[in-house]
């Protein structure tokens, strides 16, 4: 299985508000990539996920 591999890595929890009601929109990873075995991405290229 290929691997990408990233630094700076995080899961960020994205919400909206409407009406004084906090609604979740999703989860996403983001990070900084540092190799990819996939050959999707190119070193340092910034990366965020779909919904996870």
């Amino acid at each position: 299985m290929d691997k990408t591999y990233l630094k700076s890595a995080y899961i960020l929890s994205v919400y909206d508000y409407k009406e004084f009601e906090k609604l979740f929109l999703g989860e996403f990873l983001s990070g900084v990539v540092i190799d990819d075995e996939t050959f999707r991405f190119r070193p340092f290229e910034q990366v965020v996920t779909p919904q996870l």
